[in-house]
């Protein structure tokens, strides 16, 4: 059937039109018909191939959606269903479109690598015939379900559709819906039967209205648009007057579902008015999929009917599409055609099948569960049964009370609940209440005055693109009873999503810290959010607070942000002198051991093969290490590390072993990474005590300490001469100290945040870059403030100065490129939230390399066009290490999960990849073949990376015949050494020693572990092995033999 839908007889076309564009913001890619189906023929044929099971997840591909059609439509005349479900509980097969490491099938479409993998999670699932895909029920009306939606039943849609909307090739077709939400799979089938355009954007885009109306209008020339009225009036007024609704517009069809049709009061436009917009509404449900009835509108009728003294401006649901019809029941079942009742959806043969029905038994009436009204045989949506109440003894429809308050034309957005008890109306923030409220009286009887009108800046959606009820019940939680916030209702707010955000269902103490109870840096930033719509204007220190000080803290900073305080922002540039940089001696500035230079390996051996990464040590520091490795080169030629961690330990490793030279205890956690001074003598510190820390690489001793006002999670940035220490402080200042005497030099306070990245300087020292929580960012020079700029959201990262630019990255994705003057050079925006630094590639022409909370490491040139992006498994907080191993240029990176990669500098390939068992903030540091990281699980790791078909031939065969020979060796020894005794040695654990005893009938060999050089033997009677102390016979020590001499081991 499938087949026959398609005409694959003429599946390939002359004209060869573009049928798939996506668009990234960024990066477009464009894909031909021809292409488009021929890798679809490709998919079905690799699927027959490999006879893989009938159901096939697309879920996971989420980089590359342009191939989304190819693989749909593969599947499909593979004889397959698709679907697009997380965690499905059924037989399917999944397409990722990143590596993984359990992948049982690899195919390449379109020059695009994808793995797939078959799970079995249910050996009694039924199997059903004809099915074109799955797809789960929104949810939103009860508990989701599974349907199997068969060719019969979505086909037909497609067909109507075409007709009704006279679809042809020259279209330009939205994908508004997510895969999972089935209004998706009518966007995918009419483009693909009409072989028109289909627009494909990521869901960030989706989440910018201004943006997103910009692209397709602007740059695609979007014609067709089916979505939900949420998704639609989320639109800016101004955005639809000037780019949708105009005299120019490329828009045809509106087709608005899956809710409630809003009010006429877009109906104003003259688009509409005229005729070049046509807009449609349309009504189904999940379990008959998509699309039962369809109703066009025209502008006359916004006015057409009064009946009963009220304006009746609502649109009904229409007319049955191909093969349906829409009946209306009252309780017993009987059909009505006057007045309330029960809406069904009819039809003999688009039969779906729900969960696990039997295909015996599928009914051909499903019940929407949605009341509906007959007027004159026109049938009118009037809500939910769900949403018909009682109160005060009367039914009350939730329904009837949002269409009358949009009757008053005041407002975009009315959506009633009941909570606790009370009937609550929300609107937009931008009504006039108290006019709204008047009109609206005058139209409800006293049951429909609702208990309280809430007014929202935003209406959640969910991922459908519908209203979000889940979430609203939350904001209805933290705001009810709200006129103005009082300290007690602030205090509310502030506990509920205190607790929504960290997690944690114990509501905060005064003395709570947010992120000790569990909150991170991304839910500090949503909280931030929700607190400024909350509080209805920017609070550029909350986030500062949040992280750093109590809930009491927080309380009192938003209630002086309530009472308005005339001076919270007021950013002044205070210093001790006026010269703000060292002398021009001292400016230039430290290159750290970290040094790309001392990274590159000259082996051969590792030009050719393939890399391994293996662990060689791992030292314990007792907890969570966050901060990044100092590595520093020894005269001897080997590594020492020096790291902190929470625990308050600062500690120096030999690189080589793993052992501890040296720890010392500082006053606090430690988050700040190290550096050394120029002689190598001092390593720099800062700590959560609010002091840096002055201290001997030697032997761990305190030189000095300085004291500033608040936690130093900043990493300091010494002078070239070494005279300077640059860093920043929680208490919102930028310090330069004296490094020989701990001495202040000057401070500067440039902007109301806390200063958590480290400061930067360009390469001759004349120019000191910083940035601070509250998204400012400045230059200094040695006459003081050069410039300074307000990005407005939080920096986390560190500044990159390089050639004649500055590179900073913020919380909102964007990384933002600026000249030395302070002019924008350049902006790229990344999928998601930018708390890694940047690192330089090795090669000329340089690239930046940066990690982000999307998932993906990023390869951007200078000027900030994107030259590669490679996804990970979680988001990334730490910076990638940029080296070079024999001739291959690559970087070593490693995501918040613990997943360590090493990629191909320039492709962004992956070449190997190593799992450490804990969440990880800290960056790699790579010296020769070694990669150096701390971890949460409280350790930090030296991995080697091996390279393996490099190897000779041989050399492995002769390694395994090497271990064979000694483990003879030791067990002939073994042998020996026990011959005098029928008795099997035996091996124990004693106290806390971990000594291991072998027992023999007259002597016992004892092991310290670790081992030290020499070992003892102690004469006891073997009974009395199972209680040996071997504290207990310290006195013998003197007489101790070289059992591993001995043994020769």
């Amino acid at each position: 059937m499938f087949e026959d839908f398609i005409n694959l007889k003429g599946a390939f076309s002359e004209e060869d039109n573009i049928s798939i564009i996506y668009y990234d913001g960024i990066t477009e890619r464009k894909l031909s018909w021809n292409s488009v189906m021929s890798a679809s023929f490709q998919v079905s044929q690799i699927f027959k191939e490999n006879n893989l099971p009938n159901l096939v997840n697309v879920d996971p591909v989420k980089n590359n959606l342009e191939l989304l059609t190819s693989l749909i439509y593969g599947i499909n005349l593979s004889g397959r269903a698709w679907c697009s479900i997380s965690n499905p509980s059924l037989n399917c097969a999944t397409v990722y479109d990143y590596p993984i490491t359990n992948k049982d099938l690899e195919m390449e479409i379109l020059g695009i690598r994808l793995y797939i993998t078959i799970t079995a999670n249910k050996s009694n699932c039924k199997s059903y015939e004809n099915i074109a895909y799955v797809v789960s029920t929104s949810g939103t009306t009860g508990k989701s379900k599974i349907v199997h939606v068969t060719y019969n039943s979505i086909l037909p849609n497609i067909k109507d559709l075409k007709s009704i909307y006279n679809v042809t090739g020259k279209d330009v077709i939205f994908l508004a819906a997510p895969l999972s939400f089935d209004p998706a799979a009518v966007d995918i089938y009419l483009s693909l039967y009409t072989k028109s355009t289909l627009i494909i954007l990521p869901e960030i885009i989706k989440l910018n209205p201004s943006q997103l109306v910009q692209i397709l209008f602007q740059k695609y020339g979007t014609s067709i648009i089916q979505c939900t009225p949420s998704l639609f009036l989320s639109f800016p007024e101004t955005v639809l007057t000037s780019l949708v609704f105009f005299d120019k517009t490329t828009l045809r069809i509106l087709a608005l579902g899956g809710e409630a049709f809003p009010s006429f009061d877009f109906m104003r436009f003259g688009s509409i008015q005229e005729g070049r917009v046509s807009v449609f509404n349309l009504y189904g449900i999940t379990e008959m999929s998509c699309w039962a009835s369809i109703e066009k509108l025209c502008f006359e009728s916004g006015q057409r009917e009064v009946k009963r003294g009220k304006l009746h401006n609502e649109v009904s649901l229409g007319k049955g599409l191909s093969e349906t019809s829409l009946r209306l029941r009252d309780n017993t079942g009987e059909e009505i055609f006057h007045g309330f009742g029960e809406i069904f959806i009819e039809s003999a043969n688009r039969l779906c099948y729900v969960d696990d029905e039997d295909v015996e038994e599928v009914p051909s009436s499903r019940a929407t569960g949605d009341v509906g009204e007959l007027i004159n045989g026109k049938l009118y949506f009037r809500g939910r049964n769900d949403e018909i109440i009682k109160r005060f003894g009367r039914k009350v429809s939730i329904t009837k009370l949002e269409s009358l308050a949009l009757e008053t034309g005041l407002v975009q957005f009315a959506v009633g609940l009941i909570y606790g008890g009370k009937l609550y109306l929300l609107i937009n923030e931008n009504t006039e209440k108290k006019e709204f409220m008047r009109i609206l009286l005058g139209k409800l009887d006293s049951y429909h005055v609702p208990d309280h009108v809430l007014q929202l800046r935003n209406f959640p959606r969910t991922a459908h693109g519908k209203l979000d009820m889940k979430a609203l019940h939350k904001v209805i939680e933290s705001q009810k009873n709200l006129v103005v916030p009082s300290s007690d209702e602030l205090k509310s707010f502030l506990q509920t999503h205190w607790c929504l955000y960290s997690r944690n269902d114990i509501p905060p103490k005064m003395e709570d810290n947010f992120i000790l109870v569990g909150g991170n840096s991304i839910s500090c930033i949503q909280l931030a959010t929700v607190a400024e719509e909350f509080i209805g204007q920017p609070c550029p220190e909350f986030l500062d607070i949040l992280m750093n000080k109590s809930f009491e803290d927080i309380l009192d900073y938003l209630a002086l942000i309530l009472k308005d305080i005339s001076d919270s922002n007021k950013p002044a540039i205070s210093t001790y002198q006026t010269n703000l940089l060292p002398s021009p001696r001292e400016r230039q500035f430290l290159e750290l051991f970290r040094s790309k230079n001392d990274c590159a390996i000259f082996d051969e051996n590792y030009s050719d093969g393939s890399l391994v990464i293996m662990e060689e040590w791992s030292c314990n520091m007792n907890k969570c290490v966050d901060a990044s490795p100092l590595l520093v080169k020894t005269h001897e030629n080997y590594p020492v590390i020096f790291i902190g961690s929470h625990s308050k330990e600062f500690s120096a490793i030999n690189g080589l072993t793993g052992e501890k030279l040296w720890t010392t205890n500082l006053g606090g956690r430690i988050e700040s990474s190290a550096a050394i001074s120029k002689c190598g003598k001092i390593i720099y510190i800062g700590c959560y005590d609010g002091n840096l820390y002055a201290i001997s690489s030697i032997n761990g001793s305190i030189l000095w300490e300085f004291k500033t006002d608040g936690e130093i999670k900043s990493s300091p940035f010494v002078s070239n001469c070494g005279k300077s220490v640059f860093f920043g402080s929680h208490d919102k200042y930028l310090y330069s100290v004296c490094t020989k005497f701990g001495k202040l030099k000057w401070k500067v306070k440039y902007g109301n945040g806390s200063v958590f990245s480290s400061p930067a300087a360009t390469c001759d020292g004349a120019l000191l870059f910083s940035g601070s929580l509250d998204g400012t960012v400045s230059c200094i020079n040695s006459e003081g403030e050069k410039w300074k700029k307000k990005l407005g959201n939080p920096i986390f990262s560190s500044p990159l100065p390089f050639d004649d630019v500055v590179v900073f990255g913020c919380v909102d994705g964007c990384i933002y490129g600026f000249d030395f003057a302070g002019n924008e050079v350049f902006k790229f925006f990344a999928s998601g939230p930018i708390f890694s630094s940047f690192c330089l590639t090795t090669n000329s022409p340089r690239k930046i390399l940066f990690g982000s909370h999307d998932f993906h490491l990023y390869c951007i040139k200078p000027e900030g066009s994107q030259v590669w992006k490679h996804r990970f498994n979680s988001p990334i907080y730490s910076t990638p290490f940029a080296f070079k191993l024999g001739s291959r240029e690559l970087t070593a990176a490693v995501s918040t999960s613990g997943e360590l990669r090493l990629l191909n500098a320039n492709s962004g390939d992956c070449l190997a990849t190593y799992s450490l068992s804990g969440e990880v903030f800290s960056s790699p540091v790579v010296w020769a073949n070694k990669i150096f990281v701390g971890c949460r699980n409280n350790m930090v790791y030296c991995l080697s990376i091996k390279g393996t078909e490099s190897l000779h031939p041989l050399k492995g065969l002769f390694l395994a015949a090497g271990l064979l020979l000694t483990v003879i060796i030791i067990f002939i020894i073994c042998q020996f050494l026990c011959s005098k005794t029928n008795e099997i040695p035996r091996v124990r654990t004693i106290n806390r020693q971990r000594a291991e005893i072998y027992v023999t009938d007259n002597s016992a060999f004892v092991f310290k572990d670790p081992p030290p050089p020499y070992s003892v033997i102690i004469d006891v009677p073997p009974p009395a092995y199972d209680s040996i102390d071997i504290d207990n016979y310290s006195n013998l020590l003197p007489k101790k033999i070289d059992l591993q001499t001995k043994m020769g081991i």
